[in-house]
């Protein structure tokens, strides 16, 4: 019996932080305002961004909700030239391990309207290191091109707010269900452990393996997490410090704001201008996404953002 609770502990204590990690995940999925997907290596898509749906082309529009085309392929969704080339390339990615970073195409928006479009794509890789698909991020730069800043209409923002909240209920609802339902037998729980670890897995290889500037901070600042590629730009450990511990003062005061107004009124900041100083002292100018991070509960807990530099 004693053997048995020290299991208990030990899996509980580690499908805490599994939780936490796919909670982490669904909330950057849920707010971060660019097509995100994940796919296996036959092409099927495992996990997608709630703005996948917005993103893609099709009319009328390819499904109503994420569940109805997690499973199928470009070829389901798509047309076929276009289901072709995205194959070609993943092909590519797959067989040779390197990226497609910032590929320009046009394409047409759910309305039918000519947009512009930014993909990178990279390797989905396992705990092993092998590769299992791939992780793709496709940005709508129609605005940049055209040179025309356009602001983000209230009911928008305020559906995709209640989305977020509704995501986050459900992912609670979930969490709570699976634990009533497998905590009865040892072997039960090992099952729940095993996706929750898949959905972690996810969660890490998007911040290890996606060419960008990707982080989470909580309320007061602290980083949670960062991705590789930012850790790249400045290597010292992020973890737990603020920008007040990484940035000049002036610089920090400014991110601290930018924080601090996303948190407060629960809006997003897209591809907003600001100035960066790298480690080298080099000074740069970057483009600045910021949206509430939540909890399950639908509690803003922090910020989740993308800095990309202004090219």
């Amino acid at each position: 019996m004693a053997g048995t609770e020290s299991y208990d502990i030990t899996e509980r204590t580690e499908r805490k932080e599994l939780i936490k990690n796919r909670n982490m995940l669904q909330s950057l999925l849920n707010t971060l305002p660019h097509s995100v997907y994940f796919k296996d290596r036959d092409g099927r898509l495992i996990q997608v961004s709630r703005y996948f749906l917005r993103l893609t082309p099709g009319k009328p529009p390819i499904a109503k909700s994420i569940d109805e085309i997690i499973g199928k392929t470009d070829f389901d969704l798509f047309p076929e030239w276009l289901a072709k080339a995205t194959a070609e390339d993943e092909k590519r990615i797959i067989e040779t391990g390197e990226p497609i970073i910032d590929k320009e195409e046009r394409s047409l928006a759910p309305n039918g309207s000519g947009i512009y479009l930014s993909t990178t794509k990279a390797p989905l890789l396992d705990e092993k290191g092998d590769v299992i698909g791939i992780v793709g991020i496709t940005r709508d730069i129609t605005e940049q091109k055209k040179a025309i800043i356009n602001q983000i209409e209230a009911e928008k923002e305020a559906a995709a707010k209640r989305a977020s909240a509704e995501a986050a209920a459900r992912v609670a609802a979930t969490i709570s269900e699976a634990a009533q339902r497998y905590k009865d037998t040892i072997d039960e729980l090992k099952q729940a452990q095993k996706k929750l670890t898949e959905e972690s897995n996810l969660f890490q290889n998007f911040l290890d393996n996606i060419p960008a500037f990707v982080y989470l901070k909580d309320r007061d600042g602290r980083y949670l997490r960062v991705s590789k590629f930012y850790q790249m730009i400045h290597p010292e450990s992020m973890i737990g410090k603020t920008a007040f511990d990484l940035y000049p003062e002036d610089e920090a005061r400014v991110t601290a704001a930018d924080d601090k107004r996303v948190m407060e009124t629960g809006k997003p900041i897209i591809d907003e201008e600001r100035r960066f100083t790298a480690p080298d002292g080099s000074e740069r100018h970057v483009l600045i996404t910021k949206a509430p991070l939540f909890d399950e509960k639908g509690n803003i807990v922090g910020i989740v953002g993308i800095a990309r530099e202004k090219t």
